[in-house]
């Protein structure tokens, strides 16, 4: 069985005052995340 860690670092100006990341942002990660993982 094989793992990965993945971690994701939001830029600078990403976070809205609010601080919550947008949803296409966190899609793109997952995205990422799969892509690494079929690999």
């Amino acid at each position: 069985m094989h793992s990965i860690t993945l971690r994701f670092l939001a830029a600078c100006g990403a976070p809205p005052a609010s601080g919550r990341i947008q949803g296409g942002t966190v899609l793109l990660w997952m995205d990422e995340a799969g892509q690494a993982c079929a690999s």
